[in-house]
């Protein structure tokens, strides 16, 4: 199978970036493709130097989401990014086939072997969340960063993944901030509700 990753970062993390990607090169060897979204002038002129295979090197405006053009000015980098993270997947959705796999993952993820046996759990499921598992000395992190990583996350191209895309994504639009004591951190917490509001809802063990 070719796997479709997508990942985002500005130039600050242009290294972990390259890591996840040689780790995607180790494992997956030619079958991947990958979606760098860069969010800002001075990665997207890099990567394009780069020319790394299997990727394709795209730009905010490429997402041609104007709701996220204009809460730019009003976001830090990070919240910016957090909030561009379902226009990126939705981005990638309309350029593979139905019922194939968009996996999201942060810059700073690595790959430490092939995702094949993992990606065999993937049948009948619509979307794969995986749980952030903080040990219990640290249990009161879920009150605002919620049960769930929003670092990877599994989106089959279907009518179910669509519809939970788009919601979060305008949830993201309507509040997606770095402060804590509200409830929330950035878009996390809403993966919370995934489980309950749609069908073929995968919490990975």
């Amino acid at each position: 199978m070719t796997y479709n990753f997508c990942t985002m970062f500005d130039v600050n993390y242009i290294p972990r970036g390259i890591a996840l990607y040689d780790s995607c090169l180790k494992h997956c060897g030619n079958d991947f493709r990958m979606w760098m979204l860069c969010l800002d002038e001075e990665s997207l002129g890099i990567m394009r130097a780069l020319k790394l295979p299997n990727t394709q090197i795209i730009t905010v405006s490429d997402l041609n989401d104007p709701d996220l053009l204009e809460v730019r000015p009003s976001r830090k980098m990070n919240e910016f990014a957090w909030t561009s993270k379902g226009p990126l997947v939705l981005y990638v959705m309309d350029r593979v086939n139905q019922n194939e796999i968009v996996t999201y993952l942060d810059a700073d993820v690595f790959l430490f072997s092939s995702p094949e046996k993992l990606y065999a759990n993937f049948d009948d499921f619509s979307i794969i969340i995986t749980p952030h598992r903080f040990s219990s000395q640290n249990m009161q992190k879920t009150v605002d960063s919620g049960l769930y990583n929003a670092g990877i996350i599994h989106f089959r191209n279907n009518d179910t993944a669509k519809k939970c895309l788009l919601y979060w994504i305008n949830q993201c639009l309507d509040l997606c901030y770095d402060e804590r004591g509200v409830g929330r951190i950035g878009d996390k917490k809403y993966l919370e509700e995934w489980p309950e509001l749609y069908d073929g809802v995968l919490s990975l063990e």
